[in-house]
């Protein structure tokens, strides 16, 4: 379900605009809040709201450099396991080809179908009903693609050597493109706990007010820095987010799905 939520969520563009609006906002309360308080105590300058603010600007530049920097390792993990499975698709589907379809009618049927759902699984705009159950259907498939493989193992056993080895070649390969797709699955649930993002977006947030409220305090108003901090803020925390979370939003992997192709193709 927590899936569900997620793509919704980036593919709505709603959490990157309530951020940005909600920055602003405080922002805005803050500069009241501040300004209310110089105006009561009639003070024009308080030098330690910058030490202050400098010191959460650090805390919260740091935070989201350890988010950025973890996004982007787990973004080029989940792009190299994409690579590799590209690789062990193709090669099992050339293995399929090269043996004799007496022996493959199974097997290629039900790896048909797996190339099918799996180039299908990320075509955008990405279904939210049936991305779970695509994900369970791929899981049944690699299922079905290991009996197959067994079945023609015991099937061939009398065959001449040159059918043995295709067939040795392509149990490796079935085994390691069912791996790789189980290895994808695990990668995509691989994400920093969820107080982490939790803490990045409050950070955000009492920084706006406390800029505003330091404004308020000098009995200033600055809106184009005010608003650029804001939309500085809000876009890395937009590209952190599809980094994190690749293929339903913005980021994909377009260039190696398009090479997992059937050998129909």
């Amino acid at each position: 379900m927590a899936e569900i939520y997620r793509v919704e969520l980036l593919q709505s563009g709603f959490i990157v605009w309530f951020i940005l609006a909600f920055m602003l906002l405080l922002a805005e309360i803050g500069w009241r809040v501040g300004n209310h308080v110089a105006q009561k105590e009639a003070a024009e300058k308080i030098t330690t709201h910058d030490t202050y603010q400098g010191a959460l600007f650090g805390v919260m530049a740091l935070l989201i450099a350890f988010n950025f920097s973890g996004s982007v390792s787990h973004f080029d993990a989940r792009r190299d396991l994409n690579e590799q499975e590209s690789i062990a698709v193709s090669k099992v589907g050339k293995v399929i080809k090269a043996l004799p379809s007496v022996e493959t009618k199974g097997i290629s049927s039900t790896y048909q179908s797996y190339v099918n759902v799996r180039v299908g699984l990320f075509k955008k705009p990405v279904s939210i009903d049936q991305l779970e159950a695509k994900f369970s259907q791929l899981g049944d498939l690699s299922e079905k693609l290991l009996q197959d493989k067994a079945k023609i193992i015991r099937d061939t056993r009398s065959s001449n050597p040159n059918v043995i080895d295709l067939v040795g070649r392509l149990s490796v390969a079935v085994d390691s493109m069912v791996s790789i797709h189980e290895r994808q699955v695990i990668a995509s649930k691989r994400h920093p706990p969820a107080i982490i993002f939790a803490a990045t977006f409050l950070l955000c947030f009492i920084t706006s007010f406390v800029s505003g409220y330091t404004l308020g305090m000098k009995m200033k108003r600055d809106w184009v820095l005010t608003t650029l901090f804001a939309l500085v803020t809000t876009g890395i925390i937009f590209m952190m987010l599809n980094l994190e979370f690749p293929a339903v939003g913005i980021i994909d992997f377009d260039s190696f799905e398009e090479n997992i192709t059937s050998p129909s193709k």
